[in-house]
């Protein structure tokens, strides 16, 4: 069984899998019914900006900012995602636009889960003053994130980088992640 965390902030559930037990690749073969009838938005692509090609914008994607937006999400568009690594999207039941979001997927490691535990079982030999320093860097990472989310607000959040981050308004969302992650 996979690996996995789970937590709450706000109107938003998430689970996140470490390292590479679970990949967009994954969530696109098992779980791709929850991006249906989505409008999506890269943030970003392989760990920058995607650049859209004819045959995308021919089919309604579209470029504003640094951020790529696609029209409607079928099957036979959700099958023909451009995906590689550290990827981002949020994902919103109605055409959306944003300004920006912070790259989140590329921070080393990346994680909604608290990292305090870190110092108890840090060995005693360490330098725990630079480890307290990362974790309070973590923290406002996190406290960003949660911010961009609630301001943003989309219906989901996807990140593919060092983990897996799904972020969600509906917590069946989640049980199917955690079903079909075995």
């Amino acid at each position: 069984m996979t690996d996995y965390k789970t937590g709450r902030n706000s109107d938003f559930f998430w689970i996140e899998f470490p390292g590479n037990s679970f990949s967009l690749h994954d969530f696109l073969n098992h779980c791709s019914d929850i991006l249906k009838n989505k409008y999506l938005a890269i943030i970003c692509f392989d760990s920058g900006t995607l650049g859209l090609v004819n045959e995308e914008k021919d089919s309604g994607w579209y470029e504003k900012g640094r951020i790529a937006y696609s029209p409607k999400l079928t099957d036979s568009s959700i099958a023909a995602l451009p995906t590689e690594q550290h990827d981002q999207w949020c994902l919103f039941n109605t055409p959306t636009e944003f300004p920006a979001m912070t790259d989140f997927v590329n921070y080393g490691n990346f994680t909604l889960a608290s990292r305090r535990q870190e110092l108890v079982n840090a060995d005693p030999t360490w330098d725990k003053v630079g480890l307290e320093r990362q974790i309070e860097f973590h923290e406002q990472l996190v406290e960003q994130f949660w911010n961009e989310i609630l301001t943003i607000n989309p219906m989901l959040y996807i990140a593919d980088g060092d983990n897996f981050i799904f972020v969600t308004k509906t917590i069946k969302d989640i049980n199917n992640l955690k079903h079909n992650c075995r």
